[in-house]
Parts: structure tokens; C-alpha cells; sequence
């Protein structure tokens, strides 16, 4: 039964992404747009079907309601026309940043728009070509209806001949008959019927041609079934078309819409509208295990000369596939927070070069051009791929900072250097062969590499389902466990975490050492009550006692000084809700998150396992923290070495208060005066799809005005600190932290909301390098919850 709901659910999200465009109308205006296109050549290719069966056989398919199906015809060939009209002006009037441009980009535009108006010419000169036909039938039967005055004259003088013989011959029978010459009278009689034929014939040809004259004169040709070509029809015959030049037009605009069909379909396959075939089959192949969880490297395989991914043909198939859907849309790009603060990396190109790469290495080792089917006779089969090679050149972004304006912020973000400098940098190399390219170093530098934060935003853009991160990370395991090649500052982060559990290289020792500065500081505040002491799960266990929550601190939590006022605000928390909880204290370890996520997959899966077996060793249940990246390690990726997540629960310290404030436990009463923007965590938001909780708790305050600002929820920008840049400085462009500040900053607020140590530590920074810590301040949700339950800070 879970099985069949399960795949009920993934075909119905299938056809939501294909025909529902969700990702895609994000964007409301390049959604519609391209769903006017996607629909409007679905629509388009019966009409297809009946122009070449038309021009073929000479009739229409046999459909019925066939002027009902001519009029959608036309108006989807109308409005296809506005949508790639519109298209060019979003690339090329608007520039808009995300969008290439070029002559490669507009060849589309060029063979849709020609389909679009080959369809209409072909339709309106095959309607001027048989209006002679129509013509001819009216006059005709006018002719019939119609009379003439030489006619009626030849005609009288017939009838008083005839009235002459009728009197010879009674004149012959009863009185003088030698008195009329009888054949005289027939002779003139058969002169006058011969002038009677000529004279009709006469009048016949000149009443046609007066009749040809008012008729193509007042006859229209519009219709209403085809608005657009019977009008276009009227206005052709109007300049002086002429049925023989309708009908030459016709065959040459049947034949030019079937060439632009076909050479449109030779080209579909060698451009980035593949993604017609392929991103529906990506996006059913997409992975279905939590977003943003890593595949786990068997470190124990003998057979491996390496870890990671450092050539191109070890991705995996999907991951390939991943390349050949993309539709280079630069929505990715648009969202990257490295991107938008003058690093170089793109997502978008990292698509692109990857593709790039993996096409001429494919070409270069079976000699063979890639776009030759195999199937292929001579000569085409016989076809050979030229050497080519594109490479990284040495262009980085010039990143100019912006005017600050009258509030001593700015939020000027931009993706024009980072898009200017990879069109540069990537570059035909003539005398290099693909096979001396490497992967990391010439197709994707490492500055890239090491530029991203792992945020997933750019997946969460991207309507065909390309996930750039784990290729990235795949890179970095190569970097690290391989080649042992990574920043100075990230070395010495994982050599501090495998030495002393944490990233400061702080004693391993003083990991329990919050548990005396909480009562220190509970014991100094006389306005807090009494308080029993907070247990270890070892002093729990010795005495007997099974506490139902785990509260796991993290590193942050134990280290970090500003960290800790969160964490203490938390364990307040939890015991005046009256929740039993206990702590690891210094049996806990560092989570791991920040090692896996910068390559180093083995010290991970060392912390890893030596958590899982201390959480089993007391029975663990279940688990809080307040560090977004714990919860996702411990909750989705845990679970690849062991840990059960049918008898564990992972749970975020946001939506257990949020869970205990509805449920009556907890009382937020005393205000508090502040107007709060709220900042989405990535591993949080995007990795575990929690919005609602925190904010649920600041509509909880009394006296809290909660503010959003324009990014925000799903499309919330990163505060720049995941993927373990927490610990590397940022050398190029703008600090990631200084721009979301600042975006935070349009909003007017009084305090940054937060619910992650490290976004916190990050609006904290960026608020001090825009010089506005005398206005604004950077809080943790629990910390203002704690002021309107308690009434203190």
C-alpha cells in the first residue's frame, strides 16, 4: 500500500513539474511564456500533420468540427507568435542578466517564429489560390438569371419571320400564293439565327467579365473560423495577388514550413533544446531520498585508485543526464549567492562546461562526431568529429562596489561580473588535445569549486530538476581524499575537528563546559527560580533514569560564546515547559556535517559512526538541537551507517517550542516591542522544508511585527557560511553576509531574526560591516521567545 502511494505521489509531482510548469512559474512572466510555447506546439503539430496531408494528397484530414480546429489553429499560432516575440525582447531589449545572448540563442526564436509564419502564409495563398473557382460559379449562374437588348432585338425579328411563314402557308391554301417567295423568307430567317449566337456569345463574354469585375470587388474572403489567414488573404488580394502567383506562393511557403519542421528538429538535439526529451525523463529519475542528501563513498574498497570524481566520465548517469537537460535558463545563476556577490562560479555554467567537456571527451575517444547517429550510411556515417577543447582561461569578475545609500547599507547584487567573466574564460583551446584536459583545474577551477555554500537554492530554481551540489561535493572528495588539496583555512578547520572535535581547535575537554557556565549563570540572575541541575545521559543511566529527550548541543552551542545564549535560552525553555531532558555533555562529538560537506568523507563517517553508537549505547528516542546542520546530518544522513529513523526522531529546537506553545506549555506573555525580519536557514528551509515553525513563534510574541523580506522562504537567499565557508575567508566580490544584511536592512527592522548558530554569527558580522550594531541587532527565535516567557533577556 506505501508502495503504490508512493509512486501515486511521484507520478502526480511529475506531471505537476512537466505540464504544471511549477518551478518554471516561480517566475510568472517566463512561466506563462513558456507555457504558451510548450502547449501551443502541442496544439500546433495536428495542424502540422493536416498542412503537409494537404499539400500531399490536395484535401484536409478527415477531422471532425473542421472549422472549430482551423480557428484554434489560428489563435494558438497567434499566440505562440506574442510569446516568442516577447522572448526577444526579455533577451534582448530587457537584457535581462540571467539570459545569454548571441546569435546561438536567437536561432530558436528565428525557427519558431518562421514556423509560425509559414503556417499563415501557406494557409492564406491557399485560399487566394482558389478564389477563381468561386469567382466563375457566381458569374455563372448570374449569367443564367440575366438578359440583353441585342439578344431581345435578334430574337423579334425571328418571331415575325416565323409569323411569315405561318401567313404563306394559309395564303397557299386559300388565296393568291404566287404574291410570297418562300425561300427568300428562310434564307433571312437562317441569317438571323446566326446573328442571334453571335450576339449572345458577345454579350455572355462581356457580362462575365462585368460580373468577375463586381464580384472580386465585393466578395470578402474572411471568415471567422480563420481570422489571421483569411484577413492576410483579403490584404494579398487586395495589393494585386494574382491566382497564378497565389498558387506559386502556396507550394513555396508549404515547402519552406516543412524545411524550418526538419531542420528544427536536426538541430533540437545539438542545442539546449534537447531538454525537450530529456528533462522529463530527469525528472522522473530525480533522486527521491531527502533533498540535499549526500550518496555515502564505500571508503573501504580495495579496488578504488580514487575517491570522488576528478574525470569527467565518473559522474554518474545521472548526474550526465543532469547536463544534457539543462535549458541554460540562468535561473540558477540568478539565485546563487556566490554569483551574485562577483565569485566566479556559476551554476549554470558549471552545467554547461561539464557538458561541454563530457561531449568532445566522448567524441575525441570514439573518433566519431556526436552528432551523427550510428545508424547513419555513407557518407554521413563516415563522418569524422575535428579536435576540440574548451578550457578555463584565466578571467575572473570585476566586481565594483556600489554607492551606499543614505541608510550606510547597500544591497546593489549583481550576476553581470560572473556571467562577463565565464563567457570569457571559457574558450576554444586549439592546440590542446581533450584527453590533457583535467576536469578540476581547466573545465572547473577550483576558486569555483570552493565558492559554493551548498545552499541548494539553485536546485530549487531549476525546473528540470538538475542538482548541482552533489557534483560539487564530488569534486571536493576528490580534492580532499585524493589529491589532499583544499584551502588553508578549510585544512586547518578539519584538522582541528579531527583533532579536538571542533573547527576553533579549542580542548576537547571543554566540550561539557556550557553545563557549569548554564548554572553560573542561572545562579547569578535572583530573578530566575530554582532550577534541578541538567543530567548527562551517563549520570541519567547510573541512575537509573531514562530521559525521553536528548538535547544535543553541537559545537556551536558548546563553543561558540554567542551560540550559547541560544542554547541556554533553549534549556530554559525545556524546563519551565517541563520537558526531562538530558545532555551528551562530553561524549558527544562534532556532527560531522561541516567535514562531509568540504570532501572529507572519511573523518565524517568516523564522527558519524561514533555517534550512532553512542546514541545506541543509552537507547536515544529522540533528539533537539538548535544547529539546522546537525538536524540534517543526524536526521537524513545518518541513517546510510546505521542509525534507525523508525525508532529515532530528529527534531529542530523551532518546531518543538513551536509544539509546546500550542499545546499551552509555554506562555509567551510580556512583550516585546520589536520589529523582527526573519531570516531562512538553507538546511533548515530548503534541505528540511521548515518555514512556518519559527515564524509561528514570533506571531506568538506579544508586541513582535514580523517582517519579510523580498527573498524569502524558498527563495531566501544563503547568509553564506554552509558548505564549511563558516571557516573560509571569501576573497573576490562582496561578503555573502554583508549582501543578505543589507537586503534584510530594506525592510526597516529592529532585529534579525534567526533560528542557525551559523546564520547568526553571519547577520551578526554583516550587521558590524555595514556599521549599523547601534540600530539593529541579530537574534535567535529562542532567545525572543525566552524575553516574552520569562520577561528578561
Amino acid at each position: 500500500m506505501a508502495a503504490k502511494s508512493f509512486q501515486k505521489r511521484r507520478l502526480l509531482e511529475w506531471v505537476l513539474h512537466v505540464f504544471g510548469h511549477r518551478k518554471l512559474l516561480k517566475d510568472i512572466r517566463s512561466g506563462v511564456l513558456h507555457l504558451v510555447v510548450f502547449y501551443g506546439f502541442i496544439v500546433l503539430q495536428f495542424g502540422a500533420a493536416d498542412i503537409i496531408w494537404k499539400g500531399l494528397s490536395g484535401s484536409s484530414l478527415p477531422l471532425p468540427a473542421y472549422h472549430a480546429f482551423i480557428q484554434t489553429q489560428e489563435v494558438t499560432v497567434a499566440l505562440v507568435l506574442l510569446a516568442i516575440l516577447y522572448a526577444a525582447i526579455r533577451r534582448y531589449a530587457e537584457k535581462l542578466p540571467r539570459l545569454k545572448r548571441g546569435w546561438k540563442p536567437s536561432i530558436v526564436l528565428w525557427f519558431i517564429g518562421g514556423l509560425m509564419i509559414t503556417v499563415l502564409f501557406t494557409q492564406a495563398f491557399e485560399r487566394l489560390k482558389d478564389l477563381p473557382e468561386a469567382v466563375t460559379d457566381a458569374t455563372s449562374s448570374q449569367l443564367a438569371a440575366a438578359g440583353t437588348p441585342i439578344i431581345s432585338s435578334t430574337n423579334n425579328k425571328l418571331n415575325h419571320l416565323n409569323q411569315l411563314r405561318v401567313e404563306r402557308y394559309f395564303t397557299r391554301t386559300q388565296g393568291p400564293a404566287a404574291l410570297l417567295d418562300l425561300p427568300s423568307i428562310d434564307l433571312h430567317a437562317a441569317a438571323l439565327l446566326y446573328q442571334y449566337i453571335a450576339d449572345y456569345k458577345a454579350q455572355a463574354a462581356a457580362l462575365l467579365a462585368n460580373t468577375r469585375i463586381r464580384s472580386s470587388s465585393t466578395q470578402t474572403l474572411y471568415v471567422d473560423y480563420a481570422p489571421i489567414s483569411s484577413s492576410l488573404a483579403e490584404g494579398l488580394r487586395t495589393i494585386g495577388v494574382k491566382q497564378n502567383a497565389a498558387g506559386v506562393s502556396y507550394e513555396v511557403f508549404w515547402w519552406l514550413h516543412y524545411a524550418i519542421l526538419l531542420a528544427f528538429l536536426v538541430y533540437v538535439p545539438q542545442s539546449k533544446h534537447f531538454h525537450i526529451f530529456t528533462a522529463p525523463v530527469n525528472l522522473w529519475l530525480r533522486r527521491r531520498s531527502p533533498p540535499g542528501k549526500l550518496a555515502p563513498l564505500d571508503l573501504e574498497d580495495e579496488n578504488a585508485e580514487s575517491f570522488g570524481v576528478g574525470e569527467i566520465e565518473q559522474f554518474t548517469q545521472k548526474q550526465m543526464l543532469d547536463f544534457y537537460a539543462c535549458v541554460e535558463c540562468g535561473r540558477c545563476t540568478q539565485v546563487c549567492p556566490a554569483s551574485n556577490t562577483g565569485k566566479l562560479l556559476s551554476p549554470m555554467h558549471l552545467i554547461m562546461k561539464l557538458r561541454d567537456h563530457l561531449t568532445e571527451k566522448g567524441a575525441a575517444i570514439t573518433s566519431k562526431s556526436p552528432w551523427v547517429p550510428a545508424f547513419s550510411s555513407p557518407p554521413f556515417s563516415s563522418i569524422k568529429q575535428p579536435p576540440i577543447a574548451h578550457i578555463m582561461g584565466g578571467a575572473i569578475p570585476v566586481w565594483v562596489n556600489h554607492q551606499e545609500d543614505d541608510d550606510n547599507t547597500s544591497s546593489q547584487i549583481a550576476i553581470e561580473p560572473t556571467m562577463t567573466a565565464q563567457r570569457h574564460a571559457w574558450h576554444e583551446q586549439t592546440d590542446t588535445s581533450v584527453g590533457d584536459i583535467a576536469l578540476i583545474g581547466d573545465v572547473m577551477t577550483e576558486s569555483e569549486i570552493w565558492a559554493c555554500t551548498t545552499c541548494r537554492s539553485c536546485e530549487e530554481q531549476c525546473p528540470v530538476g538538475n542538482e548541482h551540489v552533489d557534483k560539487i561535493i564530488d569534486m571536493r572528495r576528490y580534492l580532499v581524499l585524493t589529491e589532499g588539496r583544499l584551502p588553508v583555512e578549510g585544512q586547518r578547520a578539519l584538522q582541528n575537528i579531527e583533532r579536538q572535535g571542533n573547527p576553533w581547535g579549542l580542548p576537547r575537554a571543554e566540550r561539557a563546559a556550557w553545563l557549569s557556565a548554564y548554572e553560573t549563570a542561572i545562579a547569578a540572575d535572583s530573578r530566575q527560580p530554582a532550577r534541578p541541575p541538567i543530567r548527562t545521559m551517563q549520570e541519567a543511566a547510573r541512575l537509573g533514569e531514562k530521559p525521553e529527550l536528548l538535547l544535543w548541543a553541537g559545537t556551536m552551542g558548546t563553543y561558540d560564546q554567542r551560540s550559547r545564549k541560544v542554547l541556554f535560552a533553549l534549556v530554559r525553555l525545556l524546563q519551565q515547559a517541563g520537558v526531562p531532558f538530558a545532555v551528551l555533555g562530553g561524549e558527544e562529538r562534532n556532527s560531522g556535517d561541516t567535514a562531509r560537506r568540504m570532501g572529507n568523507e572519511l573523518l565524517f563517517q568516523n564522527l558519524c559512526k561514533e555517534n550512532i553508537s553512542t546514541l545506541q549505547r543509552y537507547g536515544i528516542r529522540q533528539i533537539v538541537t538548535i544547529c539546522p546542520h546537525t538536524f540534517h546530518a543526524i536526521k537524513n544522513e545518518y541513517t546510510d551507517f546505521g542509525l534507525d529513523r523508525s525508532t529515532v526522531t530528529v527534531e529542530h529546537h523551532t518546531t518543538l517550542l513551536d509544539r509546546l506553545v500550542e499545546e499551552g506549555k509555554l506562555r509567551p506573555i510580556h512583550r516585546v516591542d520589536e520589529r523582527v525580519v526573519y531570516h531562512d536557514s538553507c538546511y533548515l528551509g530548503r534541505y528540511n522544508g521548515i518555514y512556518d515553525a519559527p515564524r509561528n513563534l514570533l506571531r506568538s510574541i506579544p508586541g513582535i511585527e514580523l517582517l519579510e523580506m523580498e527573498r524569502s522562504r524558498q527563495n531566501g537567499m544563503c547568509c553564506g557560511a554552509g558548505g564549511g565557508l563558516m571557516w573560509m575567508e571569501e576573497r573576490s566580490g562582496m561578503r555573502v553576509n554583508e549582501a543578505r544584511v543589507s537586503q534584510a536592512l530594506e525592510v526597516k527592522p529592529t532585529v534579525i531574526g534567526s533560528a542557525c548558530p551559523y546564520c547568526l554569527t553571519m547577520m551578526e558580522d554583516g550587521v558590524k560591516l555595514l556599521e549599523v550594531e547601534a540600530s539593529i541587532q541579530a537574534r535567535d527565535v529562542a532567545e525572543l521567545l525566552a524575553q516574552s516567557v520569562f520577561g528578561t533577556i
